[in-house]
């Protein structure tokens, strides 16, 4: 016990994978919780729990589970420790269940067993690739599945990466335009063209993540909550019933940009601060064009808000390679989705229906 917060860890075992889980219980005296997050996107990303106007606040639980090594946070309004160990314990074996499922180098996973082989019967795997199917036709390609391989080549997870020749990228890039168009999702199998090299699901398996943990939450009992992995969260209805409160920095200066207040939604940022490097004075961002395999320079971050967060981050990953009056054009179509985006030169583009607050 310190300063009214109890701190239990503990680890399970899921199949060949340990997945530990870091459990917060705040139970103490009334005020103002705050969480501060420094995380890809827009810069500083920051959560706040107003929960000094209850006389008796109720028990706020942090637990914190891994997929690939990232944590996965989670904050949530629980009514007692059996209801907070069971929460954990679904959410933990979820995620674990997932990571093993969807790593690309898990020779018993699916993803990978696809990859390999270039079908699969697996139901989950089905929805998931024909839902980027659905994004990538809806964005006329601009989500693409295939890209794995292009953004190897530009050697980001390298010590000293360097950029593909420009003949390089082409040969690179004309089987991925050809995948494209020849993958099929037909009842529950996957087929993936021979010349394909394979697919990655960047955006939508995050969103899937974070949305199948609040999913396991209320599982439990648990309605109050929110979750986050890396930029891509998933919010619940908040504590105060007014929306969880999130100020959004612009990436340049910090300053805020906006602040929101959510619920029932998902959020995904892609941003320039993702992964990059600088070779012969330029900078390459690992958000590349599906089109032309180049980095993408338009924006330096979009932020979508959406019913889920599997869809705001197949969203930020596709419209991040748009111009940003395309991007905003397409947000603008789409009456359950709204984003903030910041294109090369710092300007602020929003949503026709986004409800912000802005500081002075």
């Amino acid at each position: 016990m310190l300063n009214g917060l109890h701190l239990e860890t503990y680890e399970f075992t899921m199949g060949k994978r340990r997945a530990g889980v870091s459990v917060t219980a705040l139970s103490g005296s009334s005020g103002t919780s705050g969480i501060s997050l420094r995380r890809a996107g827009f810069g500083l990303l920051t959560l706040f729990l107003a929960l000094g106007c209850r006389q008796e606040p109720a028990p706020l639980a942090h637990v914190t589970v891994y997929f690939r090594g990232e944590p996965v946070e989670i904050d949530f309004v629980v009514s007692d420790a059996s209801q907070l160990n069971i929460a954990a314990g679904l959410v933990g074996a979820e995620v674990s269940r997932l990571d093993e499922k969807y790593d690309p180098l898990n020779s018993g996973g699916e993803l990978y067993l696809l990859n390999q082989e270039r079908t699969s019967r697996d139901p989950e795997m089905f929805q998931l690739v024909q839902r980027a199917l659905d994004i990538s036709e809806l964005t006329g390609g601009h989500y693409n599945l295939f890209m794995a391989y292009p953004q190897t080549a530009y050697g980001f997870d390298k010590l000293y990466p360097r950029p593909p020749t420009a003949e390089l990228l082409k040969q690179i890039m004309l089987p991925i335009r050809r995948a494209t168009m020849t993958a099929v999702a037909e009842g529950p199998l996957v087929r993936m063209p021979n010349d394909a090299y394979g697919i990655s699901l960047s955006g939508l398996l995050e969103g899937h993540i974070v949305d199948q943990a609040l999913a396991h939450l209320k599982m439990a009992g648990v309605q109050q909550a929110r979750v986050q992995m890396g930029a891509y969260w998933s919010f619940g209805p908040s504590p105060d019933g007014l929306g969880w409160p999130v100020a959004i920095t612009h990436p340049i200066d910090e300053t805020v940009a906006a602040q929101l207040f959510l619920e029932n939604v998902g959020m995904a940022t892609a941003s320039v601060t993702d992964q990059a490097y600088t070779f012969h004075n330029e900078v390459y961002y690992n958000n590349l064009d599906p089109i032309s395999g180049q980095p993408a320079r338009m924006l330096m971050s979009a932020t979508i808000i959406a019913p889920t967060t599997e869809l705001a981050g197949t969203l930020a990953k596709a419209i991040f390679t748009m111009l940003p009056s395309e991007g905003i054009y397409l947000i603008n179509q789409m009456p359950e989705v709204e984003g903030l985006l910041v294109d090369a030169g710092g300007r602020l583009w929003q949503s026709d229906s986004l409800v912000t607050w802005r500081e002075d």
